[in-house]
């Protein structure tokens, strides 16, 4: 594909705003993976956190 990486970017950018689904596969194409997998390891760790709070505060 010929043109500025930058297009590309804000291409996926675009389509991260537009289409939820999309954003992960944007941003997996476009930051490296190890980014990708730690960003999702953070967000399934918060949401862990938050479970076990509520469940603490259930209890």
């Amino acid at each position: 594909m010929t043109g500025l990486p930058s297009s590309a970017f804000l291409l996926s950018l675009e389509l991260s705003r537009n289409f939820r689904r999309s954003s992960r596969l944007a941003a997996s194409l476009c930051f490296p993976a190890r980014y990708s997998i730690l960003k999702i390891e953070k967000k399934t760790a918060n949401r862990r956190d938050r479970r076990r709070q509520q469940h603490e505060a259930d209890t």
